[in-house]
């Protein structure tokens, strides 16, 4: 009897014994009990050996059994385990909406351990099945309680919770949560090393361990740390060889990107020969080996410069992959889609069109043709980041054909590709839950968004028409503190949708992450480090964000139109932008590229555009400027003055210059990117056409014609948050001191002395605030940050005159230091972290004396600064300074800024007047911009309305006579005789 005659009657028996039990003609009371452990191996053998038809009708009784209810949970979990295995092995989707619902609805608690282990693996195989068709979130749901059923056990088996961790660090990667993933990967490195411990686990938890340090070499290639994956890439090597694992070639083809990245050819072209000569002879359907060769032709094209060998790589390896049975989908796309982009760069458009429709083909999904051409916008996918590549190709193609025919409609076809390319990062950027995910999306996005700005400024420039100078003005908008925007929006939206006691629980977890976040900040930064203590701290952040992670993906089915809403967080348009301006107010809208600055000048009545090339020479007047006005520089050296002129009048000319017929007695708001957000424009000079005197009194500063006020985008220029509250009092005036001993007493502080010296002008400068506008004082040991948190939400303006201390590699880190050790509940520095979590009131925060605009330039984001952070807590304004000012001069300029804000004058202008009046009064030493330009003003010039503190004098006129006649009836009185009794 052959093998196939013996499977067809195996399966035919099967099927006979299945059907009879499922008709109730077996004598046992529950028909299953035929499903034992040994029939469903039986099963499993099929289901590895006989294709898909054959296995079918074994399988469809079981998926009808798992849907009828009260059944004995012992069999329930050998069939959906059964059930699980068919799905993965035929990537049968169809049956997966039964399985979800019984692993929703199934009660384990209290049962066997071997049942529950059954359970696990059902689970298992389901979180694979439904992460490798991009439901993510139910795939990390689905792994969350295979973790859940694990522990139960008696003896809970670590290397399995291990396992299920390193499986959800892969969604989490494949989701675009980088650092989720990280934080995943470091819990499951915990668990092997301590299952490395035991001689009974060791082996499976050193391959567990291999395996997981490849995963966190991927995770870091797709955060660019290409020096950190490959030194994760290299210990992985190491483990492999010395517990002899067998997936050391995989390790090797992955490798090999992070080399390429780096341009280490020779390096990256001996792991690859490695690889490809150990599988010269493995099947043709080997996937490593095909991973392999995709890398040797990025290498041929990058190293090699041979663009056309490269191609013939790519195009044998397209046929033999679609020669397969089951071609694997994703090698298809990447090897289409690299060949389609060598096409392009070598002229052949016609064929990289081809290859786009070859892989719309393999990914669209929806009902309906997908057209790349017509209808971009409507093309759905299960691979967001394939659709997103798909797209930017698309774009490149049509626009390296209209710049070489100079056909428009060419130009409009990218642009349509351009838009769909934004539209769809956008979405993507509202599933994701983490803030330093959205903002890891700006940045890994970059390039993208130049290549759209350039593209739309190319278009309006052919047409000048006024629809394709908005296009221009939202991918400008689009590219800058997206993060920060759908963030803000996001809770604006929250606390007019979500109820109460979902936000409250939020807010809770957040507050809490928040105190974790505080304490491990604190312990990194220590010279005793407390190992055992970060790791505790480490397990309850990632409990935490699990916690919350989990409330979030409640919402999605709670309260739908909030979910829906966070696939629209459209930003301001050009018309609605010049509509929000007041008839005296220009806004210099600027875009960075790697290739130029673009500026719309834009007014109520009219828009300008202007493009300067970024050379060599703007660039290095742009680094000089940076660092001259902070003091890098022996300042008063004259040709150093005349090096700032130069510098300063040379950007004057090119950033301020071409609008000067617009902007001629107008307000500006500069929405400054890229560089740009570390000028202080109030300090550009105005270029002179005669002889100039160089001293700092005399330069036409930008400051001496406008009001200047800033903001980090258009649309959060113009936003303001709905649901807030109105302050009840004026000003809360905050200045610590800074004592070296109590500095010391505090572990995070204690290293960072240098960076606290005393300000002997702060408390001078808070008192002067609170005297001119009335309100209340924190001041030396009464600066406390507990108090300062407790009643911050009440004071319209909140002044901080305190030294910030900037974290660059984690600005969530960076913290405003109240006075040390004055404070028994708090340690004294409010992280950045914490004022994401306050609800202010505030309508001005005044962040005076250190660098509180400064911080990390995250692409497509802006300053990683502590001014974000209060635009988020609710705060519309903030005057904040982009390097370390003389306290002595803040004091004066604050003082003057209250002085005007009393007068009701409008904040920007406020500002601008005072510092005026201090350069007017300074002398040549305290006239340095240094002193005087690092203050800026964030947000719209409003006129704050806030209570004026009384003037007492009149009342005192009136007391005095008052108080005479009563005086005087008091002596009448005395002198009066008694009056007789009746």
């Amino acid at each position: 009897m052959n093998r196939n005659s013996f499977q067809n009657i195996a399966v035919g028996m099967l099927i006979s014994l299945i059907l009879l039990s499922a008709s109730g003609h077996c004598q046992s009371v529950n028909p299953y009990q035929a499903i034992d452990q040994n029939r469903a191996n039986e099963i499993l053998d099929m289901i590895k050996n006989l294709p898909e038809e054959k296995v079918k009708p074994i399988i469809e009784p079981l998926v009808k059994y798992l849907q009828s209810p009260d059944q004995d949970f012992h069999t329930e979990v050998i069939i959906a385990y059964v059930i699980s295995r068919y799905n993965n092995r035929f990537l049968n989707t169809k049956d997966l909406p039964v399985l979800i619902e019984w692993i929703e609805s199934v009660d384990f608690a209290g049962k066997p351990d071997d049942d529950l282990d059954w359970m696990y693996r059902a689970l298992n195989n389901t979180g694979v099945l439904l992460k490798d068709i991009s439901r993510l979130a139910e795939s990390q749901s689905t792994y969350l309680k295979a973790i859940a059923v694990l522990r139960s056990m008696t003896r809970p088996d670590k290397l399995g919770i291990g396992s299920l961790y390193l499986n959800l660090a892969t969604v989490r990667k494949q989701a675009g949560e980088y650092n989720s993933a990280l934080e995943y990967l470091q819990q499951a490195m915990l668990i092997f090393n301590d299952c490395i411990k035991d001689s009974t686990l060791s082996q499976k938890a050193n391959i567990n361990k291999a395996k997981l340090l490849n995963n966190k070499g991927l995770v870091y290639q797709n955060l660019f740390n290409h020096e950190a994956a490959i030194e994760a890439f290299y210990k992985s090597i190491e483990m492999i060889k010395e517990f002899n694992i067998t997936d050391e070639d995989m390790v090797y083809t992955n490798l090999s990107n992070s080399l390429i990245e780096l341009n280490r050819f020779v390096e990256a072209r001996e792991v690859l020969d490695i690889v490809l000569n150990k599988r010269a002879d493995a099947e043709p359907d080997d996937r490593i080996r095909f991973l392999a060769m995709i890398n040797k032709a990025q290498l041929i094209q990058l190293a090699d410069k041979d663009e056309l060998k490269a191609l013939a790589e790519l195009a044998s390896m397209a046929r033999i992959i679609e020669g397969q049975a089951n071609p694997p989908l994703d090698l298809l796309v990447e090897t289409k889609l690299l060949e389609g982009d060598l096409l392009r760069s070598t002229g052949n458009y016609s064929e990289a069109l081809l290859r786009t429709r070859e892989v719309l083909k393999l990914i669209a999904t929806g009902p309906g043709d997908a057209d790349i051409e017509n209808a971009p916008e409507n093309i759905r996918s299960l691979n967001t980041l394939d659709l997103i590549n798909l797209l930017l190709l698309t774009s490149r193609i049509y626009r390296d054909m209209g710049e070489e025919s100079g056909q428009i409609d060419y130009i409009r076809l990218a642009m349509r590709n351009y838009a769909a390319t934004a539209n769809l990062i956008d979405s993507t950027r509202g599933t994701l839950l983490q803030s330093s995910s959205q903002i890891e999306l700006s940045r890994r996005q970059e390039s993208s968004f130049d290549e759209m700005i350039s593209v739309a400024y190319t278009l309006y420039l052919r047409t000048l028409d006024r629809d394709d100078l908005k296009n221009l003005f939202e991918f400008i908008e689009i590219s800058k503190s997206a993060g920060l925007w759908r963030a803000m929006s996001d809770s604006e939206t929250k606390s007019g949708i979500i109820l109460a006691e979902d936000l409250s629980l939020e807010k809770e977890i957040d507050i809490k992450l928040s105190e974790v976040q505080g304490y491990l900040a604190r312990q990194s930064a220590s010279s005793a480090k407390n190992i055992e203590l970060i790791k505790e701290l480490e397990a309850e952040s990632f409990r935490l964000n699990i916690k919350k992670d989990s409330l979030i993906r409640t919402y999605e089915t709670k309260y739908p139109d909030y979910y829906r809403s966070k696939f629209d967080r459209s930003v301001i348009s050009l018309d609605q932008t010049a509509a929000s301006l007041r008839e005296n107010e220009v806004m210099l809208q600027y875009s960075m590229t790697a290739e130029a600055i673009i500026c719309i000048a834009v007014s109520r009545p009219e828009s300008q555009v202007f493009m300067i090339p970024l050379d060599s020479l703007t660039m290095a007047r742009t680094d000089f400027l940076i660092n001259y006005m902070k003091g890098g520089y022996s300042t008063y050296n004259g040709s150093e003055m005349r090096s700032f002129y130069e510098a300063s009048s040379g950007l004057y000319s090119i950033l301020i210059q071409p609008f000067e017929g617009m902007i001629e007695n107008k307000e500006l708001i500069i929405i400054p990117d890229g560089l740009l957000n570390y000028i202080s424009f109030d300090a550009l000079i105005k270029p002179s056409g005669k002889a100039v005197k160089h001293d700092f009194h005399s330069y036409e500063y930008l400051i001496r014609e406008h009001i200047v006020s800033y903001g980090f985008t258009a649309t959060l220029y113009q936003f303001h948050p709905v649901h807030k509250k109105e302050a009840t009092r004026s000003i809360l005036a905050v200045a610590p001191v800074y004592k070296p001993a109590r500095i010391q007493s505090i572990e995070f502080l204690r290293n960072k002395g240098d960076a606290l010296p005393q300000l002997s002008g702060t408390l001078k400068e808070a008192r002067s605030a609170r005297e001119s506008i009335g309100g209340r004082l924190l001041i030396k040991n009464g600066a406390r940050e507990g108090t300062f948190k407790n009643i911050c939400s009440d004071y319209t303006i909140l002044h901080l005159a305190m030294h910030t201390l900037t974290d660059r590699e984690k600005p969530m880190n960076s913290c405003l230091v109240f006075t040390p050790g004055s404070d028994k509940t708090e340690d004294g520095c409010l992280f950045s972290h914490e004022i994401y979590n306050l609800s202010l009131n505030s309508n001005l925060v005044v962040l005076s004396a250190c660098e509180t605009g400064s911080g990390e330039l995250a692409a497509g984001e802006g300053i990683m600064s502590l001014g974000r952070a209060f635009l988020f807590a609710g705060c519309p304004v903030i005057i904040m300074t982009l390097w370390t000012v003389d306290d002595k001069s803040s004091e004066k300029i604050m003082s003057g800024f209250y002085s005007n804000l009393i007068k009701d004058q409008p904040i920007a202008a406020a500002l601008r007047n005072s510092k005026l009046a201090y350069l007017a009064a300074a002398d040549q030493l305290q006239a340095h911009p240094r002193f005087w330009a690092a203050v800026l003003p964030v947000g719209q010039n409003l006129t704050l309305d806030f209570p004026k503190p009384k003037s007492y004098a009149i009342l005192w006129l009136l007391l005095i006579p008052v108080s005479l006649f009563g005086l005087f009836v008091t002596q009448c009185k005395k002198k009066s005789p008694p009056k007789a009794g009746i």
